[in-house]
């Protein structure tokens, strides 16, 4: 499978400023060790799943807890953001970051630099979410889902669905 990411997915490949942090995306898998956060793309079907927070529209995800892998992440994600139980997730690339404050957003992070890492799994919704920001999940199509995030400014996270996607065809 070639990818052109900067051809294909020109969005997802420009730099990304979140307050002190700027990330750059790649499909190079980091050393988990390095690993702060975690992003899952989840699937039922051809569809994904979504989630809408006051902030908007998101991709499940957040930061590791003290002593969690990133796998042991994804899960305890889906399950709070979703209520989706994953199966054979897979990571395929990762936000390569770097932030100018003076300390790490949780001490056992590492710091400055860190990655949050991207996975695609199946999914199956099997109960409702149990974190109380957010307010709806939604199962919409590609499509759907893309036209959202490029609806709500967030071009970025159009292109990594459709990353997704692709590249779910070629892993099941």
């Amino acid at each position: 499978m070639t990818i052109d990411l900067e051809a294909d997915y020109p969005d997802l490949m420009k730099p990304l400023v979140y307050g002190p942090v700027t990330a750059y995306f790649t499909l190079e898998l980091p050393d988990f060790r390095q690993v702060a956060n975690i992003n899952v793309i989840a699937f039922s079907g051809a569809d994904v799943f979504l989630v809408r927070s006051p902030n908007g529209w998101d991709i499940i995800g957040g930061t590791l807890e003290s002593d969690e892998t990133p796998w042991q992440a994804l899960h305890r994600e889906a399950l709070e953001e979703a209520g989706l139980a994953l199966r054979e997730p897979v990571a395929f690339g990762a936000w390569r970051c770097h932030s100018t404050d003076a300390q790490p957003y949780r001490p056992h992070l590492p710091h400055p630099d860190f990655y949050r890492l991207v996975a695609l799994a199946m999914a199956e919704q099997v109960s409702e979410p149990a974190e109380a920001g957010v307010e709806e999940v939604r199962r919409v199509s590609v499509e759907a889902a893309a036209a959202l995030y490029e609806s709500s400014s967030r071009p970025e996270f159009a292109d990594l669905i459709r990353l997704a996607s692709r590249i779910r065809g070629f892993v099941y």
